[in-house]
């Protein structure tokens, strides 16, 4: 049996893409009889050190200065806090912001400088200590966020102490949508220090052909290219009862999960098919992370359909996967990055729901999940069609779906290789053969 660390910015039940690739691959080694630990940044203030959590030993690594800024964020995009309080707060936190510029002025650094090298400190002092008291046989370490690679890095040389270390880019780190030429070089730079000194990069196979072109080839033989997140289907969940939207029998519920970005992800084609439905029995529910001017959109929207769209802000797991599972029709909306995976599209495949994906790239890597999915329906934003047809067929779809019946067998044969134990056993035969070198 050997030891490993699981470094992530969050764990399991945390509904985001690394914690549920975490996951899967920490019940593949338990399977296997290995031990598993997770070492992950704290996700609030009211957590220990150390916990255990779902039979894990996880250690949390705190943010400092960091903390503030983010309790401040979320307190400040939750629908729960008043219109006066938020001004309080956004008062509150300019103060504080105004406070850390100060200190870091006669520090010659920026303030985001110096909240990047107090979390750097606390990370490596943490980590320094946790390598020399646990003694892992091998470190995996996730990019939510992509430091979590860099500063492993740094315990590394800190402790002197060098177990296995494999990384699992999730993110296409350097060829984000929207990054200036400034920051692209710095995170080609940041990549460089983990693809030279990592044992095994593991890499979405979206991103093949963008990590092995010219010195890359040097060091191919540390790339395995794999599919994320893993694939379950059927997907089963246990939810409470009430838990989830407030599902009507005579309307059409449709449902988007995630995060909506104001550039990377912009959303005003998805608003002109809301607004085709206006009038019909159709409800839209939106929940996860809306940015500013996305959020201004939607509340618009919402201010002219009231009765038709329904905004949730920060929902706890159970409710969003209560709510995917009681809909009608579940929405995927692309990005400006053909080469991210959303994680939620294949929960919706799981749930065996008809989907409705916006798109606005011909190569979007939800493509190839969708093209084996019968029940998707793709809408090309780039295509030169009436939106009133576009949402006429998207309802002909929909009404066509209700007769379908899929079968579990066939759907699992279809995505073979894509499923999750599929995905896992390849990915820990991988580990294991370096553990027996």
């Amino acid at each position: 049996m050997s030891k490993f660390f699981i470094v992530s910015g969050s764990h399991d039940p945390y509904p985001k893409a690394n914690a549920v690739c975490a996951k899967s691959i920490e019940n593949a080694l338990k399977n296997q009889g290995h031990e598993v630990i997770y070492v992950v940044t704290r996700n609030n203030i009211t957590q220990s050190n150390i916990e255990l959590i779902n039979g894990n030993k996880v250690y949390f690594i705190p943010k400092a200065i960091n903390d503030v800024h983010w309790s401040f964020s979320k307190m400040n995009d939750s629908f729960f806090v008043f219109s006066f309080e938020k001004l309080i707060l956004k008062i509150t936190h300019l103060f504080v912001k105004v406070t850390f510029r100060v200190l870091s002025f006669f520090r010659r650094k920026t303030s985001r400088d110096s909240a990047m090298d107090s979390y750097k400190h606390n990370f490596v002092e943490v980590m320094t200590k946790l390598l020399l008291h646990e003694k892992p046989d091998c470190v995996l370490s996730f990019s939510v966020p992509f430091t979590s690679h860099l500063f492993t890095y740094q315990s590394f040389l800190n402790s002197n102490y060098r177990p296995i270390w494999n990384c699992f880019l999730l993110d296409a780190h350097a060829q984000r949508a929207g990054i200036s030429t400034k920051q692209k070089q710095l995170f080609e730079l940041e990549e460089t220090i983990i693809f030279n000194n990592a044992d095994k990069c593991f890499l979405l196979n979206t991103l093949k052909e963008g990590y092995s072109k010219n010195y890359l080839k040097v060091i191919a033989d540390r790339f395995n290219y794999f599919r994320l997140p893993f694939l379950k289907i059927p997907l089963k969940i246990s939810v409470e009862n009430n838990v989830g939207i407030n599902k009507l029998k005579d309307t059409i519920d449709i449902t988007f999960a995630g995060t909506l970005y104001d550039e990377s992800r912009p959303i005003e084609y998805f608003c002109l098919f809301i607004k085709a439905a206006k009038g019909t029995k159709i409800r839209f529910h939106l929940m996860g992370k809306f940015y500013p001017k996305t959020l201004i959109t939607l509340q618009k929207l919402k201010e002219f359909m009231p009765e038709q769209i329904f905004l949730y802000g920060f929902k706890t797991r159970e409710f969003v996967l209560a709510s995917l599972k009681s809909s009608d029709i579940l929405i995927n909306i692309g990005n400006n990055n053909s080469n991210q995976i959303p994680s939620k599209i294949l929960e919706y495949i799981g749930f065996q729901k008809p989907i409705y994906s916006f798109i606005r790239d011909e190569k979007d890597a939800a493509l190839e999940y969708l093209n084996l999915y019968k029940l998707s329906f793709v809408i090309n934003e780039n295509k030169d069609t009436p939106i009133s047809e576009i949402f006429d067929h998207a309802l002909a779809f929909y009404n066509n779906c209700k007769s379908e019946q899929l079968n579990i067998t066939d759907l699992r044969n279809s995505f073979r290789g894509y499923l999750e134990e599929d995905v896992t056993s390849e990915i820990v035969q991988i580990i294991e053969s370096q553990l027996d070198e």
